[in-house]
Parts: structure tokens; sequence; C-alpha cells
């Protein structure tokens, strides 16, 4: 079976602190391609969930979705 590097409490909390703030940046940058506020946003890939989270200022529920194995 493969395994997962970040499949340690450790290494997921790690992994959330050492990526740098730009997910509220590219919030704000989207923001005006979009037609008023979404009700729902799906985050594909989202890791440790930064990205999922910077989008609680533009829609309502919000999803994140990791791929990596478990």
């Amino acid at each position: 079976p493969m395994h997962n590097p970040f499949d340690t409490a450790e290494m997921a909390i790690g992994y959330a602190r050492s990526r740098p703030p730009v997910h509220p940046r590219i919030v704000e940058r989207a923001k005006p391609y979009l037609n008023g506020s979404p009700a729902r946003a799906l985050d594909i890939g989202c890791g440790a969930g930064l990205s999922t989270l910077a989008l609680e200022s533009i829609a309502t529920y919000r999803y994140g979705i990791e791929p990596a194995l478990g």
C-alpha cells in the first residue's frame, strides 16, 4: 500500500503552519469574477484546508476534498 506522508498530526500541523498566507488574497482577487456570492464552494485538493477556510468570506457552505490516501 502507498504511504501518506501527511498521515500524522505533527505533519499536518507543520504543513498548515508553513504555508504562505496567500489563500485570502487569491479569494479577494477572484471576487470580481463572481456573480455575487455563491452559496457553495468546492476546494479540490484542499490539503490542510487553508484555502477552504479562506472561502468563508464568499460562500455560505464550503467543501474541501483531499484525494491523498489515508
